[in-house]
């Protein structure tokens, strides 16, 4: 009984040391990359490596609440994509790169969001409405504007795709 209680806690203790150590990695590598953190993507390779370590617990451990449990946390692993703005962009970005078609991948959501900036300054997807610093001064993003300097005009989206040369940062 001792045995089983010290593998068994072995067997926790490298699988926590794994996780943290691959999480450890992710924000290292992120932060260096891309010179910014985010949680929300960190929050989902953690959530993978878990998903990981639970399907080998669950094909290989005969145990119902151990299934019962992996079988919940695969379910809020494939949930938090809806839940998590910063790994549906990741999403969207990768779906848009895959298939060559990007033309209204990233549509801004109807009214304020805290979202909407990142699209906006770091795409050049800009809402209706939303007022930019570019080089041409400040502009309310609309589509006369949007036509009067040559930025492309999304009517089903109600927004503008400015060429983020135009910003000023």
């Amino acid at each position: 009984m001792l045995d089983t209680v010290k593998n068994i806690l072995i067997i926790t203790l490298k699988l926590l040391f794994c996780s943290f150590f691959t999480l450890f990695l992710t924000v290292g590598t992120g932060v260096v990359y891309t010179g910014k953190f985010d949680w929300q993507i960190c929050l989902y390779l953690a959530l993978s490596v878990l998903i990981l370590a639970g399907m080998w617990l669950a094909f290989f451990v005969k145990n119902k609440k151990l299934r019962i449990y992996y079988l919940l946390l695969f379910m809020i692993f494939i949930l938090t994509s809806k839940y998590l703005p910063s790994v549906k962009h990741q999403y969207d970005l990768d779906i848009c790169m895959d298939t060559g078609v990007c033309d209204g991948v990233f549509p801004p959501k109807k009214g304020p969001s805290a979202f909407d900036s990142d699209y906006c300054v770091e795409d050049g997807d800009c809402a209706e409405g939303r007022e930019v610093s570019t080089k041409y001064g400040k502009i309310i993003i609309n589509k006369e504007n949007c036509l009067k300097y040559s930025w492309t005009w999304y009517k089903k989206y109600s927004m503008c795709k400015l060429d983020t040369r135009d910003f000023i940062k």
